[in-house]
């Protein structure tokens, strides 16, 4: 059985200013009296002290001056800190118990789930690049795709044709040292985790 994980993230990204506090005295009312954590080490009182010292920076820094934004930001280091004190020992008196964990108030860490085959490539496009006989083959960006890999070969497409291929980052991939004034075939596909590639519909041009 897969053990949960206690969410140790509570930076800015995470929680804004105002909801920090506002999870922290979440969890503050769920850990009281929480027969799973009859004495948590650190004491919870040190996470209830850090909040109070950062609710008390944040109403000062609506009409404040930069020291009172500094004091604010230090404050809120000592709770992110407290919180993930406390997020520890959930996780160790836990055992990763999801059910146990959620009674804390703290969040569990979502699983990441497997990534199939990515979609078909859409909006393709081959343009002719800088330089003669060259182009570009693009299309648009494909969510979870690391690389792109674009397949070409001359027109017409014969059983023993070869397929020749460039990879690129980004969803725009240059392709060089094509003869200029022949036809070509090209496709790209996207590249993921997954093995397979789901390749687009081919498009035939002239290079320049």
């Amino acid at each position: 059985m897969t053990k949960a994980i206690v969410l140790y993230n509570f930076s800015p990204n995470k929680f804004k200013d105002a909801l920090l506090s506002v999870k922290a005295i979440q969890i503050q009312a769920k850990m009281v009296n929480n027969i799973y954590f009859p004495s948590p080490n650190p004491a919870l009182d040190r996470m209830i002290k850090a909040n109070k010292a950062y609710s008390a920076s944040l109403s000062k820094i609506k009409n404040g001056n930069k020291e009172d934004t500094l004091l604010k930001n230090s404050a809120r280091t000592a709770l992110e800190k407290s919180l993930r004190e406390l997020a520890a020992n959930v996780q160790s008196v836990s055992g990763g118990d999801e059910a146990i964990i959620v009674s804390s108030g703290f969040d569990i860490r979502k699983a990441p789930s497997p990534v199939g085959p990515l979609e078909k490539p859409t909006n393709v496009k081959v343009t002719m690049g800088v330089n003669k006989g060259s182009v570009v083959v693009s299309c648009n960006r494909i969510v979870n795709a690391k690389t792109y890999i674009v397949y070409y070969t001359e027109f017409p497409l014969t059983p023993n044709r070869v397929w020749n291929h460039e990879i690129g980052t980004k969803c725009k991939v240059p392709v060089i040292n094509l003869i200029s004034g022949s036809k070509m075939i090209f496709c790209i596909a996207a590249i993921g985790t997954n093995p397979t590639l789901t390749w687009s519909d081919e498009i035939t041009t002239y290079i320049l």
